[in-house]
């Protein structure tokens, strides 16, 4: 019995550690690991859901001790910071001030507002300290949300800052810090900005409805990626800043803007997959010659490039269409630029460029030459419908604006500032607020043969020294010319067009055709639509495809052809304005009806095939089976322990 017991211990132990075995197979153990690059903020406690906050005075912390002769938990180490935590705070200064200080500190959960407008205060200050979280805080109504000033290594994370002057700023050598998934919107002027700070991190953050999304200032070595930036009047506004990294940021109803003085600040990392309106940005660095295939584009940023191409580009609700920068001997030809917050084309401090061919329509500034962009081609654009058309300013010299169309502008067609010698001819400017502005520090720039006509305010004002309103027997046509003697230009250099002529306008509309509504199936070819205006003066033309502009082009009286081949199933609605130089149009639209295909009746012969289908044998899962085995294997040694019990 004493055997048989001992044989059966044994058994009942080897069934165990089989069992044990088979476990470990199934549900083998890992030793976690550890990471010891974890991000700080991940070492501390966690916060809470708040049901209500309690209602505190504003806190000023000068000093390391402050937080502990205030009351504040914690003793200021990385695993156990000072906390202020659950706050509801309300003033017209700042509502969380600290200064001076090196400890880890945590502010979360709190609510800091301003009294009203006009937003004074900030809600979290910090000044001249290192080492803080500021985490999961809602901030609004302050002068701005959150300001860093001189102060390192903080992170800010999960905060919503919005309704105040400004969001977030870092400024004069706030390095080293992280802004990771933060809210920032409805700010009157920026999102984020950083002011002569470096080695920031700006991570997953979304930030809407400012002036500025982001603003660097004379700050280098910072990186914004991953953000959602939509709806700024300026996405991204890099301003006299090199060396920053905009990786995989996507913006919509905005985008890069890029200013400076030096050829150095325009240099940045933007890489390919930042997209702006869907589509990538393409920005170009030191690229010399060769056509760019530019619809795959939301954006062009050329900046030190020479003999480059521009072509057939669609720019949409960018920031700017088209930066040109240091630059020459490039081309922007047969592009296509609307909705732009900022600028159409924007060229700054480059030379011997050509602009032509292209279509612009409700940007802000169409185009705009600054600091001394010298020897460039401006011929046969279209501008329409934007807050000023021309722009040429900072002794932008020497340049050719010829057959252009500048056409309802809210402020100017054409403005010139401390600019000289550049050519004016053959452009028709009407229906503007105010035609052509030549202000103060402009010498010598000449303008004949244009059409400057029915502006709302001003036709035509010279502040300059020594313009000339025509060359030899050709002056300019003015719609408030009488016909007799020169014509006078308003403004201080008492200028003159001696040879002016009488534009006379026109009260009789453009006339057109009624071509019919189309009806075609689906995937058939040759379908077109040919319109046939007529007008004594003809101007341009507007197309619309179900109220979206399609096409805005010169019109010479000529008729009118567009192709409506390869439209999905449906019905549209093809809409033609057409204008004349006086500014009268005429409307005519045309459906067009994609219907199915066509169906055929066929007689078919259909034949039976009975399949039979073999039956497969799944393999048994290998861990199965070592758990059947196991099992069995532990059953076996029971029983033969059970029968050498009973043979005893």
């Amino acid at each position: 019995m004493n055997g048989g017991s001992k044989y059966f211990q044994f058994s009942m132990g080897l069934t165990v550690m089989l069992l044990l075995a088979t476990s470990l197979i199934l549900y083998p153990t890992h030793t976690p690991l550890t990471n010891p690059s974890l991000v700080i903020e991940d070492q501390l406690p966690q916060t809470q859901i708040l049901t209500s906050y309690v209602s505190h005075d504003p806190i000023a912390i000068t000093s390391n001790d402050d937080f502990e002769t205030q009351g504040f938990p914690g003793n200021g180490s990385v695993s156990n910071p000072y906390m202020i935590e659950g706050y509801q705070i309300t003033s017209n200064g700042d509502c969380i001030r600290i200064q001076n200080t090196d400890a880890f500190f945590l502010i979360q959960d709190c609510l800091l507002t301003g009294a009203g407008p006009p937003y004074p205060g900030a809600g979290v200050r910090m000044d001249y300290l290192a080492n803080g979280i500021i985490r999961n805080n809602v901030v609004n109504q302050r002068m701005t949300g959150i300001f860093i000033y001189s102060s390192s290594n903080i992170t800010l994370v999960n905060n919503t800052i919005s309704n105040s002057y400004g969001g977030v700023g870092l400024s004069y050598y706030s390095n080293n810090s992280i802004l990771e998934n933060n809210t920032i919107f409805g700010n009157q002027d920026f999102g984020v900005t950083l002011s002569r700070s470096q080695n920031n991190t700006l991570d997953n953050n979304t930030i809407y409805n400012n002036r500025v999304g982001v603003y660097f200032s004379s700050s280098t070595d910072n990186t914004a990626l991953n953000n959602t930036i939509h709806a700024n009047t300026y996405g991204v506004y890099l301003y006299s800043s090199q060396e920053n990294i905009l990786l995989s940021n996507k913006m919509t109803d905005n985008g890069v803007y890029i200013g400076g003085l030096e050829l150095e600040q325009w240099r940045q990392t933007i890489t390919s997959d930042n997209l702006v309106n869907g589509k990538q940005i393409g920005y170009f660095w030191n690229k010399t010659g060769g056509f760019i295939d530019v619809q795959q584009y939301g954006q062009v940023i050329l900046a030190n490039c020479s003999w480059v191409t521009v072509e057939n580009g669609v720019f949409i609700n960018s920031t700017v269409g088209i930066e040109l920068a240091f630059s020459s001997h490039c081309t922007l030809m047969n592009n296509t630029i609307s909705g732009h917050a900022v600028y159409g084309v924007y060229v700054y401090e480059s030379r011997n460029n050509m602009l032509a061919n292209n279509i612009l329509m409700g940007n802000d500034k169409a185009i705009r030459l600054l600091y001394s962009s010298n020897e460039n081609s401006i011929i046969n654009n279209i501008i329409s419908g934007s807050d000023r058309g021309l722009d040429l300013g900072y002794s932008s010299d020497n340049n050719q604006v010829v057959n252009n169309t500048i056409m309802g502008s809210t402020y100017h067609g054409l403005l010139l500032s401390s600019s000289s010698n550049n050519l004016f001819a053959n452009n028709n400017l009407s229906n503007n607020r105010y035609g052509v502005e030549c202000g103060a520090g402009t010498e010598q720039n000449l303008f004949y043969l244009n059409v400057i006509a029915y502006c709302d305010v001003m036709i035509a004002e010279d502040t300059g020294i020594d313009n000339h309103w025509n060359t030899t027997g050709l002056g300019n046509y003015w719609s408030d010319y009488g016909g007799t003697g020169v014509y006078n230009i308003s403004g201080s250099s008492n200028s003159i067009d001696y040879y002016p002529f009488v534009y006379p306008g026109e009260s009789t509309i453009p006339t057109i055709d009624q071509p019919s509504d189309i009806d075609y199936e689906v995937e058939t070819l040759g379908h077109s639509i040919t319109w046939t205006p007529s007008d004594t003066n003809p101007s341009r033309y507007m197309l619309y495809q179900n109220d979206t502009l399609l096409v805005l082009h010169n019109w010479n009286g000529s008729s009118i052809h567009i192709g409506v081949d390869g439209l999905g199933l449906g019905i549209y609605n093809y809409t033609i304005v057409v204008y004349d130089t006086s500014g009268n149009s005429v409307t005519d639209s045309v459906f067009v009806s994609v219907l199915p295909p066509s169906t055929t009746t066929t007689t078919t012969t259909t034949t039976t095939t009975t399949t039979t289908t073999p039956t497969v044998t799944t393999p048994p899962d290998n861990t199965m089976l070592l758990v059947f085995a196991g099992v069995g294997m532990a059953v076996v040694v029971v029983l033969i322990a059970v029968l050498r019990i009973k043979r005893k």
